[in-house]
């Protein structure tokens, strides 16, 4: 798309950056209206956003339909975990979760390699549209074959505010990390304000944890920071994925543009964290069912 790396990691931080925001979401409304629903319908959005992704005339258009994209796969992540949960009983959960973790890295693992081929082959375009008749046969396979114990409550109030205000919290926190540069058409560039952007991330942050304090079923509980093993897991989390994501967004250029490596050789490089998940998490899954 003949652009820099500053423009181009966009690609990557607008997809994960609308999973982050809208996780909780979609995790609140598949509580109150099912979550198979939610789930299947989560193929069919991600399967759309690939198809126009594949279509992108240029960076812009890429950008904004990989949040429609990343809408879809929030939908199926803040679901799958969940039905594992929900289907399988204490003492043999790790084990099931385990394995969704083999599923989830054994695409992973294939992804980088089968990208790095069809690059090479047929262009970037079809890294997306391959994605089109995967997300039908996963749409038409959770309708016949999931079968969930649904446990929804009467539907009780949805927290739009503090929807909206995580979301922005979410929002303002990325941007204050790396500030966006705003260009104009005359044509000057405005770089905002790191100052202003702390300062806009505190004030509704603030205002955020005031107002689930407030609502009856508040988007975020933070009752839930007071269990150390809650807090402790996903702060372990947190540090895991900023380590791999800076891998994951930066180690191709290095490969491809530092080494010379062309996308294949590149796609089998990348593979090898998720190759070792694959192998160690069904492992993983069985010693913390015994252990």
């Amino acid at each position: 798309l003949h652009s820099d790396l500053r423009s181009i990691k966009w690609i990557i931080i607008v997809y994960l950056l609308t999973i982050t925001c809208s996780l909780l979401t979609f995790g609140r409304l598949s509580d109150l209206y099912g979550r198979k629903k939610i789930f299947q319908w989560g193929f069919l959005v991600f399967t759309a956003g690939s198809l126009l992704c594949g279509f992108s005339a240029n960076l812009d258009q890429l950008i904004v339909f990989r949040v429609l994209q990343g809408l879809g796969a929030s939908m199926l992540m803040s679901n799958g975990p969940a039905i594992v949960t929900q289907t399988f009983e204490y003492g043999s959960r790790g084990k099931a979760l385990g394995i969704l973790s083999m599923v989830v890295s054994l695409g992973l693992v294939s992804g980088p390699s089968v990208g790095g081929f069809l690059i090479g082959a047929l262009g970037w375009r079809s890294i997306f549209l391959v994605n089109v008749p995967i997300g039908l046969v996963g749409f038409v396979f959770a309708g016949r074959n999931l079968r969930i114990r649904e446990t929804r409550r009467k539907h009780g109030p949805f927290d739009w505010e503090g929807a909206f205000l995580q979301m922005l919290v979410l929002l303002l926190f990325i941007l204050f990390v790396d500030p966006p540069t705003f260009t104009f058409p005359d044509p000057k560039s405005i770089l905002l304000s790191r100052w202003f952007l702390g300062g806009a991330l505190v004030a509704t942050g603030f205002i955020f944890a005031v107002l689930q304090r407030q609502v009856s079923e508040p988007i975020l509980d933070f009752s839930l920071f007071r269990v150390r093993t809650f807090w402790a897991a996903n702060l372990a989390n947190f540090l895991n994925f900023v380590a791999y994501s800076s891998l994951l967004v930066l180690m191709p250029f290095y490969l491809e543009e530092v080494l010379g490596l062309d996308p294949e050789h590149t796609g089998f490089l990348m593979s090898t964290i998720p190759l070792t998940v694959f192998v160690v998490a069904p492992i993983s899954g069985y010693l913390s069912d015994h252990l």
